[in-house]
């Protein structure tokens, strides 16, 4: 089976990708700039490669032939990039998945993988354990965007037949990630001495799962998707940011201290208080006993900085 990976060289898609690869699936990607690639030599020899932005009908379209399936992983990363591109942001989201369905329905592929976000829910978050059938409340333009194509993409099964998977990824991590993210940002400041700093008291919460357990669960969603289907991808354990500030030390054998400091105007629609994940629907896809615990999450993602340090 032939499938098209957007996003294919950042965090996500680069693990998808080598996913693909183990399961003898044939794989094409679309790679925004192969200077700055997750992909390794090898994978890259192993994949048919389209190098370009998203945003080209005729790339896409070139990139999709023969393809039964789409993971689209192609986006803006990080809360900054939100906030001071906020047009880009919402753009990439809305035009980029458009230009990718209509290419699908054009070509004759029949499913779409598509990661929303726990964001989705808002400030319902905290309320509960977060299931799929809380309604959703978006404040901030990209979980807007994300809601958007959720529902986007609901009007396309039901107009088209178009078979699409919206997962709601809660706070996913692991090698690889974009160092303005917290984990890999918070041991990247331990493995150097320097202070982390925590907006907020520290006691907010937030669902951690591990990136292979995350590709795990889309693959096996993949394979059986019919219609259109909302997941939650959560592992369902809530972690304080305090309590992973102190295991990153712990982990690092670091002097580090822990800074609290005001969370600043320009983060406040991007935060919440507690964050946990209603794992129900995901638990059915895992091909796993159980789901990679924080401490050894942690302790891999140092392993993998402290190898690929320059």
């Amino acid at each position: 089976m032939k499938v098209l990976v957007t996003g294919a060289s950042g965090f996500m898609g680069s693990y998808v990708v080598e996913k693909l690869l183990k399961e003898n699936y044939s794989v094409n990607a679309l790679i925004h700039n192969l200077q700055n690639s997750n992909l390794s030599t090898s994978v890259l020899s192993k994949i048919r490669v389209f190098e370009g932005d998203v945003l080209s009908k005729k790339l896409v379209n070139e990139a999709i032939k023969d393809c039964e399936i789409v993971f689209h992983f192609a986006s803006l990363i990080g809360v900054n990039n939100y906030h001071k591109k906020r047009t880009l942001t919402m753009k990439i989201e809305q035009e980029g998945l458009k230009i990718v369905c209509d290419a699908a329905l054009g070509n004759g592929c029949n499913k779409i993988i598509y990661p929303s976000s726990s964001a989705v829910y808002g400030r319902q978050l905290g309320k509960a354990i977060m299931d799929e059938s809380f309604c959703p409340a978006p404040l901030s333009n990209y979980a807007i965007a994300k809601r958007y194509n959720e529902i986007y993409l609901e009007s396309l099964f039901h107009d088209e037949g178009l078979n699409s998977a919206c997962l709601r990824i809660f706070n996913v991590y692991g090698p690889r990630q974009d160092e303005r993210l917290v984990i890999p940002r918070f041991i990247q400041n331990a493995n150097l001495g320097e202070p982390l700093v925590i907006y907020g008291d520290g006691n907010q919460t937030r669902d951690f799962i591990y990136v292979d357990d995350v590709v795990d669960i889309l693959f096996e969603i993949s394979k059986t998707l019919s219609g259109f289907k909302v997941i939650n991808i959560g592992s369902g354990i809530t972690s304080k940011i305090n309590d992973l500030a102190n295991c990153i030390i712990r982990t690092t054998n670091s002097s580090s201290e822990i800074i609290h400091k005001t969370i600043p105007n320009e983060r406040l629609s991007y935060e919440i208080n507690d964050c946990v994940a209603s794992t129900v629907q995901c638990d059915a896809f895992m091909s796993n006993e159980y789901y990679i615990d924080l401490e050894e999450g942690i302790n891999n993602t140092f392993s993998f900085i402290k190898q690929n340090i320059v």
